[in-house]
């Protein structure tokens, strides 16, 4: 399985939860409890070198990759924020990860289905960002897609979850 193979052979990136420390206190996205998943931390990936310059939009990477397979995979490209950020700098590192993802479901020759999630983690959600947001991103197969907001604390799937009830 895909996931297990990402555990394994980058295992040095990997960390047991997204989460933020900052100033304004700790944030974090949760993976599904009893899914097979990994977290990568992008930072991580950036300083030792496994990130080139293609990956960077602006300078700047997301926080974290979640991986999980529940029939499908699912990555979930998620930025932890305050709840005070440059929303277009956040669709920049949202990108700049969404291009992590791709490269490496393309290193393991992935063809099985998945889905990528563009997710934004902050505490409170200012609306001109959810304009922002709301406004899809084009893919580069040509589809568009939102970028979703989630809470501090929130999980995985039940972000999933309001993304489908929209």
């Amino acid at each position: 399985m895909l996931v297990g193979r990402i555990k394994r052979d980058w295992h040095v990136y990997t960390i047991k939860r997204c989460k933020s420390g900052g100033r304004s206190g700790k944030c974090e996205l949760c993976a599904t409890h009893g899914v097979p998943s990994v977290i990568l931390d992008c930072e991580m990936l950036l300083r030792h070198g496994s990130l080139t310059a293609k990956h960077l939009r602006g300078g700047k990477i997301n926080d974290c990759l979640l991986i999980e397979y529940d029939g499908i995979l699912h990555v979930a490209v998620i930025e932890l924020k305050s709840s005070r950020y440059n929303s277009t700098q956040v669709v920049r590192q949202l990108l700049a990860g969404r291009d992590v993802a791709l490269d490496l479901l393309s290193r393991y020759s992935y063809r099985g289905k998945y889905e990528i999630h563009l997710i934004v983690v902050a505490q409170a959600h200012h609306i001109a960002s959810r304009w922002v947001f709301y406004n899809s991103v084009r893919n580069p197969d040509g589809t568009r897609s939102r970028i979703a907001m989630a809470k501090c604390g929130d999980t995985f799937k039940s972000v999933r979850a309001r993304k489908r009830d929209r």
